[in-house]
């Protein structure tokens, strides 16, 4: 943004599918299947050549149909930062 503040922004998608198909009459299925999704957006500014803060938010989807989104998840983070760097 200018030359004491950072934005970034950052995005990462996981797809995972580990499942067997088997017959109808067969056994369950065994394995895994997911999607994972997370988004982050970071503040930061930097106040003197030693001392930066730093301000996060990222929010975090998580669906697994194997288990009948018993380990769904849907999340917020937010995280607040000062770094002082000695001399």
């Amino acid at each position: 943004m200018n030359q004491n503040t950072d934005l970034s922004l950052n995005y990462s998608f996981s797809l995972g599918d580990y499942s067997q198909d088997v017959p109808p009459a067969g056994p369950p299925s065994f394995g895994i299947r997911y999607q994972q999704h997370a988004v982050r957006a970071a503040l930061s500014r930097r106040i003197n050549k030693n001392l930066t803060t730093r301000l996060q938010y990222g929010y975090y989807y998580y669906d697994e149909p194997t288990f009948a989104g018993v380990n769904d998840y849907a999340a917020h983070t937010i995280f607040a930062t000062l770094s002082c760097r000695l001399p």
